[in-house]
């Protein structure tokens, strides 16, 4: 697993990023000497402070006496306070989880769903997106800006590599975000990276859509090629998708049109970062710039699904028909908000256990 350097056990693997390895949570193999994890600078798998323990306590339990009475803990979401931060990340991550369907409609496509309270205990399948895949021949055309991309290698190299593990130190400078200051602010935001690299690596497989070494022997990418499908791109659906998230966690409001034609102002500032480092992906040689253009889209429509579930409900407009058939580069404001949205919305039930999480984030905010 990559780890963020800068905001620690937060950063989350950064999806199209992985193929470091999801060796994940290997770290809790713990207790084989001193390999456990560190809790404040402490190791608490440690042969000699498992024994140091065992001393202290024959030192000062005496005779065996009765125990303190025994009460189960009320069943109820704030319990989730009382667990490590590892377990949860997994209890947040079934949650956000929970609801969303896959299909395949017609040939060349892939749709996310979600199932939605239908009453009497039944639910009903709602489409949120439907990517279509583009012709091979404008792959076979993309390969050349792609190839025109690989320039740029000596000058974004440093940020090619950096980014393979970790998106948020690039995102979270626009808000100053601090692992102490704003510790659940990173742990909603790495929930979202997790998250969302189980969802685009399901539609990735529905697609599977050669990378751009597999066109071109020429590519010779600067890193290893991923081991999963080009379309859409990983590194655009997160970034993307923490970008639009953090700007209404931090602000408080969705953006504005006002907001899009700030140049100067955090969201078109996160929406740079969020291009770049999708970009940067192509430079290095392992994604074409329409990737890019699928993973904006759906990192957008999952921020909408995510929010919903974290402020108590809402309602996600679909977008039935993404696809991209003409041979462009990618630029997010060309692309936002470009694709049709569906005038029925589908309902997002919230989530009491989310909501936690975000009004502890939010807290770090004012």
């Amino acid at each position: 697993m990559a780890r963020n350097l800068f905001f620690g056990g937060f950063s989350g693997d950064s999806g199209d990023s992985g193929d470091s390895g999801d060796s994940g949570d290997s770290g809790d193999s713990g207790d084989s000497g001193d390999s456990g994890d560190r809790v404040d600078g402490v190791r608490p798998g440690s042969l000699s402070k498992s024994r140091a323990l065992t001393l202290a306590r024959e030192g000062v339990v005496g005779h065996l006496g009765a125990t303190s009475t025994f009460n189960h803990l009320p069943v109820q979401d704030g319990n989730v306070r009382f667990w490590s931060d590892k377990v949860r990340r997994h209890v947040f991550e079934s949650e956000l989880l929970s609801g969303l369907i896959y299909s395949i409609p017609v040939a060349d496509s892939a749709e996310l769903g979600m199932l939605t309270p239908a009453g009497g205990g039944n639910f009903s399948p709602f489409p949120l997106i439907r990517l279509n895949r583009p012709p091979a021949t404008l792959f076979q055309a993309q390969a050349d800006r792609a190839l025109a991309y690989a320039a740029l290698r000596l000058e974004r190299g440093s940020e090619v590599n950096a980014q393979l593990g970790d998106i948020l130190s690039f995102v979270g400078s626009v808000f100053c975000l601090h692992p102490h200051r704003h510790r659940r602010t990173l742990e909603l935001l790495s929930l979202i990276l997790h998250v969302t690299v189980i969802v685009e690596m399901r539609l990735k497989h529905m697609l599977s859509v050669r990378r751009p070494t597999e066109i071109s022997p020429q590519m010779q990418p600067m890193i290893m090629t991923p081991g999963h499908g080009s379309y859409p791109s990983g590194h655009a659906t997160e970034s993307f998708a923490a970008a639009f998230v953090l700007f209404r966690l931090a602000t408080g409001r969705t953006p504005t049109s006002a907001d899009k034609k700030d140049q100067y102002g955090p969201f078109v500032q996160l929406m740079r970062h969020a291009e770049r480092i999708a970009n940067n992906r192509v430079v290095a040689g392992v994604h074409f710039p329409v990737d890019n253009i699928a993973g904006m889209v759906l990192g957008q429509t999952l921020s909408e699904v995510y929010l919903a579930r974290f402020l108590g409900g809402g309602h996600v407009n679909p977008r039935p028909d993404v696809q991209t058939l003409q041979d462009v580069d990618f630029l997010f404001d060309e692309h936002l908000d470009g694709y049709q949205l569906n005038p029925t919305s589908v309902a997002i039930p919230g989530s009491g256990l989310l909501a936690q999480l975000w009004a502890a984030a939010v807290e770090e905010h004012s």
